[in-house]
C-alpha cells in the first residue's frame, strides 16, 4: 500500500477537485489571519521554506511572495490532482520559487538543517501521530528555523441563533475524525507538543473568523458534504440523514440574520 494511499484512507475530507474547491474558498476566508500570522512570525525575503500538506497551493504562493525569487518555497501534499493544480498555477503566475512534490508529509524526507522555516495548516490534526512529524520538522530545519502551525479546535464552532443541523454536523465530524485516529480538537495542544519536540521561544495566538454573509459561511456545508463518504464508511449516516441535514444547515446558512464561525484555530510557532 502506497503512502498516498495510507494518508488518503486516513483523512476524512473528499480529495480531488471536490476538496480543493472548498480548500480554495477556505484559504481566501483564512487569507487575512493567515498573511498576518506570517508577518508575525518573522518571514522574511530570502527565506528557504516548506508547506505541508499544501494542498492545491493557495498559502504556499503567498509564502512565495514573501520569500522572492532569492528564496523558495516547497509544497508537499499526497494529493495528485491538488499537486496538478499547484504546479499549473505557479507556472501561469511565473512564479518558479514555488516547486511540489506529492508525497505523504509522514514519509517525506529533507536533509536535515536545510530549511529557514516549515509551515503546516490543518495539517496536525489529521495525523495519528502529530508528534513525530513536528520531530521531523525540527531535524529539517536550521538552527534558529521556525515551525508555523495552525489547526484546529473543532469543538469552538459556534452559529447564533442555535441550529440543530450545526450542531449534527459538529458532532459528525468530531466523531468520524476520531475513528480515522485524527485529533479534532488538537489546537490547544500545540504549544506543548512542539516544546516536547525540542523546540523554544514558543508563541501562539488565537483567531476565529465568523460570518453573516459571503462564501466563508458556507464552509460548515461544504465540509459536511465533503465529509459524507467518511461518516457513511463509518456508519456514522446515511446519504439521506447527510442529505437532510445539508437542506437544513445550508437554509441556516443563506438566511443573513445568522451568524457562522470557522472552527477556533490556534496560530503556534516556535525556534530550533
Amino acid at each position: 500500500m502506497t503512502a498516498t494511499v495510507q494518508q488518503s484512507e486516513q483523512y476524512i475530507i473528499r480529495g480531488g477537485t471536490p476538496g480543493r474547491n472548498r480548500l480554495e474558498i477556505l484559504n481566501r476566508a483564512l487569507t487575512p489571519t493567515t498573511q498576518a500570522f506570517f508577518q508575525r512570525a518573522g518571514l522574511t525575503s530570502g527565506q528557504h521554506g516548506l508547506d505541508l500538506g499544501c494542498g492545491g497551493g493557495a498559502a504556499t504562493l503567498a509564502l512565495a511572495e514573501i520569500v522572492g525569487f532569492n528564496g523558495s518555497i516547497t509544497g508537499i501534499d499526497w494529493d495528485a490532482e491538488n499537486i496538478a493544480f499547484a504546479r499549473q498555477r505557479a507556472e501561469t503566475l511565473g512564479m518558479s520559487q514555488a516547486q511540489y512534490q506529492q508525497a505523504d508529509v509522514r514519509d517525506w524526507e529533507r536533509d536535515a538543517d536545510s530549511v529557514d522555516f516549515a509551515y503546516g495548516r490543518f495539517l496536525m490534526t489529521h495525523l495519528d501521530n502529530p508528534a513525530a512529524l513536528a520531530r521531523k520538522v525540527r531535524r529539517m530545519l536550521k538552527p534558529g528555523g521556525r515551525i508555523l502551525l495552525e489547526d484546529i479546535d473543532f469543538a469552538g464552532h459556534f452559529c447564533s441563533p442555535a441550529c440543530r443541523a450545526f450542531d449534527q454536523y459538529v458532532e459528525w465530524y468530531t466523531e468520524a475524525a476520531r475513528r480515522r485516529g485524527a485529533d479534532p480538537n488538537i489546537g490547544p495542544r500545540l504549544p506543548q507538543l512542539v516544546r516536547e519536540a525540542g523546540f523554544r521561544n514558543i508563541q501562539f495566538n488565537i483567531v476565529q473568523p465568523v460570518f453573516q454573509t459571503g462564501e466563508g459561511k458556507q464552509m460548515a456545508s461544504l465540509t459536511l458534504e465533503n465529509i459524507a463518504d467518511a461518516l457513511a464508511s463509518n456508519q456514522l449516516a446515511s446519504g439521506e440523514m447527510v442529505a437532510d441535514c445539508l437542506a437544513e444547515l445550508r437554509a441556516f446558512e443563506q438566511d443573513e440574520n445568522t451568524l457562522v464561525s470557522l472552527p477556533r484555530i490556534f496560530q503556534v510557532w516556535a525556534v530550533k
